[in-house]
């Protein structure tokens, strides 16, 4: 298992993990952070991120689970693109609070 910090892995990394579990603390998580970790498949964000990149887990295809913080306010265009497996995102508040508070789709 490889933990990453809010560090774009390394392409030995990307390529030789078989299951990567990012618990990530630093804000905001950069464009294109994680793009390309195909053995990402599960991402748990902890309070105090509040934004995370354009296209940050494109092409991310072994993500399925996703949990945002309530500290979150921004998603940046493309953040998920092409994720294919990816099932469910989970919030700590109400679809209306997640409307209400999230920006989405806006390039930071």
């Amino acid at each position: 298992m490889d933990i990453v910090f809010g560090a774009r892995p390394s392409a030995n990394q990307r390529r030789n993990a078989t299951y990567m579990y990012e618990q990530i603390e630093t804000l905001p998580i950069g464009r294109e952070a994680f793009a390309d970790c195909g053995a990402l498949s599960r991402v748990i964000m902890q309070e105090g991120v509040e934004s995370i990149g354009p296209y940050a887990f494109q092409r991310c295809g072994a993500l399925e689970h996703v949990e945002f913080p309530g500290s979150l306010k921004q998603i940046g265009e493309g953040a998920f693109s092409v994720c294919g497996a990816l099932e469910d995102f989970v919030y700590p508040g109400s679809l209306l609070d997640f409307i209400r508070n999230v920006s989405v789709g806006e390039s930071n």
